[in-house]
């Protein structure tokens, strides 16, 4: 895909002159700000914690429709600029990605839900002082843990192809 990219003054503000209605994005960084200190003031923790997410809401949101397209822009190469369309996956790559997602995604959820309820209520002082001599203190986890470590590390530098068929290592 061909672009042409210019260096233009003012151009941060480019996507706020042709639709006023995003200038609504940086006013949402304030608002949150604002409600954040008065919440403060007030002791008020909850609106306090929702109006810092507001805020930084605002803000990431702010920086994206300030560069919109660009993702990464090049000072020194415009040309070079990574745009959202370039940054892009395949129609092929997201199809796959969006089953992949549709199958991955409920099966951590249905674990996550399975270890909270199976772990709720579970710890507390009685119990941490009545099991402290669990596997975490015993060095048979130690050498479980570092015999995988090693395994994965001599998988990838073999899939990676830092280590020749004679077993040393690629200088």
């Amino acid at each position: 895909m061909k672009k042409t990219v210019a260096l233009e003054s003012g151009a941060w503000f480019k996507n706020y002159q042709e639709m006023p209605v995003l200038w609504i994005v940086p006013g949402v960084a304030v608002l949150g700000a604002l409600l954040t200190i008065l919440a403060s003031k007030a002791n008020r923790s909850g609106i306090a914690f929702f109006g810092s997410s507001l805020m930084q809401i605002g803000v990431i949101l702010t920086a994206a429709v300030s560069m919109f397209p660009f993702i990464m822009p090049s000072i020194s190469h415009p040309e070079m600029s990574l745009t959202v369309w370039d940054a892009t996956a395949s129609e092929n790559t997201l199809t796959i990605m969006f089953y992949a997602a549709c199958f991955f995604v409920p099966i951590v959820l249905l674990y996550t839900l399975w270890s909270y309820f199976k772990m709720f209520g579970r710890l507390d002082a009685k119990f941490i002082e009545d099991n402290n001599h669990t596997a975490y203190q015993e060095t048979n986890m130690f050498y479980l843990t570092w015999f995988l470590v090693c395994f994965c590390h001599l998988f990838c530098c073999i899939c990676y192809g830092k280590i020749e068929k004679t077993g040393k290592f690629d200088e």
